[in-house]
């Protein structure tokens, strides 16, 4: 099975009963938090984040 149809297949098992409007609820908010994470990881990787000891 090729990426794109597992991907698919997973938004329709995590949808589940909830109305395809309704599901933006859902998602954008995963999809911000992950944009967050990779922005913050990248810039403790490049040293802009001061770190503890």
């Amino acid at each position: 099975m090729d990426l794109i149809k597992e991907l698919w297949q997973a938004a329709v098992n995590l949808r589940g009963s909830i109305e395809a409007p309704d599901y933006k609820r859902y998602v954008l908010p995963l999809i911000f938090f992950r944009f967050l994470s990779l922005r913050y990881e990248r810039r403790w990787v490049t040293g802009k984040v001061a770190r503890q000891r």
